[in-house]
């Protein structure tokens, strides 16, 4: 069976990214550290600010997050309207 990657597009809050990796890490039922998933994190704080987009006093950050350059191996399957922040927060309006 070929491995499944999972993709964190990171950045608009650094801290949100690692809160989500540690919460992963406590979740994934792993006896060893080969047991655990493999993960991709690309963690890009230059992407514009969502909260400011949410109030209309700055860009939208869809077109950042989305516009990454991810590794072949990373295949995004997530409409830029269902991305989300950690805190379920809309990263943008719908």
């Amino acid at each position: 069976m070929k491995e499944k990657v999972l993709g964190i597009l990171g950045g608009l809050g650094p801290a949100a990214t690692v809160d989500l990796f540690q919460k992963i890490i406590e979740a994934t039922p792993a006896r060893i550290d080969q047991e655990h998933l493999r993960i991709l994190i690309d963690n890009n704080p230059k992407i514009p600010c969502r909260v400011k987009a949410l109030k209309k006093a700055g860009p939208s950050p869809v077109p950042g997050a989305t516009s990454l350059p991810l590794s072949p191996i990373m295949k995004p399957n997530v409409s830029p309207n269902r991305l989300t922040s950690l805190a379920r927060v809309p990263l943008y309006p719908p």
